[in-house]
């Protein structure tokens, strides 16, 4: 049903112009029609895409966050069109907004900071969005490999800094539902399973591999033969991933969608003179 819009401006104008005639006016107004329509919302008839990650093991405060930050995104409908923001949906994390503080990754590096786990919440959706096979706008890496996805397929956030972002290319809209359950967050991508006829598959490819170096401080005050490890060393790794297009279990195309970096760490260990 259209709505009714005031022509402000044209309706200043009438008055204007009757202060001396007083004779009735009518009011002016334009017909609205509505952005949100039973058939446009019809168009929402299954789910296009869905993942689910585990956080089994994790702190009680990084469980907060998730389940704040995955109840921030959902019930969110986005339109054709529309650009959907994972930072301006989940807003800032501080104290004030209920996050808590738990291990985040800053470089390179796991330390407690208000917010931590909101980038599981995020990676869930990255992985739900792929294989809705929505149109991402912006996402990063993490500086690290994390264990609850497979390497390359993570989408690090950060208020201000990172964001994971994606736009609705379909000329249908997309609804966003996340769900806690037990030791696991589920997202969920619901859209027009009829236009979608087709499945997304996600792998990742480790093209490089960087090994750490070693290196040896001389302590005097260290017996001849002792050694003290200073910094514990971390592998490096370059990752292709690729997004595939599968119909009644064939291959129809498939592209490249990221290529990350993950840095290495070197061993440093402190020796005694021989």
């Amino acid at each position: 049903m259209a709505g009714k819009r005031l022509l402000k401006d044209d309706l200043l104008k009438l008055i204007d112009d009757n202060i001396t005639k007083l004779e009735d006016i009518v009011i002016p107004v334009e017909d609205v029609m509505p952005i949100v329509t039973s058939n446009l919302l019809s168009r929402i008839n299954g789910i296009i895409g869905e993942f689910s990650t585990s956080f089994k093991g994790s702190s009680k405060n990084r469980i907060e966050n998730i389940k704040l930050s995955a109840n921030a995104i959902s019930n969110k409908l986005v339109l054709p069109g529309e650009e959907f923001s994972y930072n301006k949906a989940t807003g800032p994390r501080t104290a004030e907004s209920g996050y808590r503080a738990a291990n985040v990754i800053i470089g390179g590096e796991l330390t407690p900071d208000i917010g931590g786990g909101v980038c599981q919440t995020s990676t869930t959706l990255y992985n739900a969005l792929l294989r809705a096979d929505l149109t991402i706008v912006e996402r990063h890496n993490h500086s690290i490999p994390v264990g609850y996805v497979p390497i390359g397929q993570d989408a690090a956030v950060a208020y201000g800094y990172l964001d994971l972002k994606f736009k609705n290319n379909f000329d249908f809209p997309v609804f966003i539902y996340s769900k806690v359950v037990g030791d696991r967050v589920y997202v969920y991508i619901y859209g027009d399973k009829n236009s979608k006829d087709y499945t997304i598959k996600v792998s990742s490819q480790i093209v490089e591999t960087i090994q750490p170096k070693t290196q040896t401080i001389i302590d005097p005050s260290l017996e001849p033969g002792e050694s003290i490890v200073i910094q514990k060393g971390r592998t490096g790794y370059k990752v292709v991933t690729y997004k595939s297009k599968v119909k009644d279990g064939k291959v129809i195309s498939k592209e490249q969608i990221s290529t990350d970096h993950y840095r290495k760490k070197d061993y440093i260990y402190k020796t005694g003179q021989e």
